[in-house]
């Protein structure tokens, strides 16, 4: 399982999906079999993350992301990268 939160706004078009506009806060899974209700499964943006908009969520993510620290609730509302 790989999982992912935005901190940033981001723009495109996950998997067949329409080119929309994904706000801060914004959970990615990186497959169907690994989301969990609400999250939008991108496979493309969990291979070629941003180390800017982006940030993990769980054990996967943060190996992939080469050992970045797990993003919290509390450290998501205090950032101020991004914006809504």
């Amino acid at each position: 399982m790989a999982r992912y939160i935005l901190i940033a706004t981001v723009v495109g078009s996950p998997q067949g999906g329409a080119y929309t506009t994904f706000g801060r806060g914004t959970c990615i899974a990186d497959s169907e079999e690994n989301r969990l209700p609400g999250d939008v499964v991108w496979p493309a943006l969990c291979r070629a993350f941003n180390f800017t908009n982006m940030r993990p969520l769980d054990e996967a993510a943060s190996a992939a992301m080469g050992g970045i620290p797990i993003m919290t609730l509390a450290e998501l509302a205090t950032s101020s990268i991004g914006g809504p």
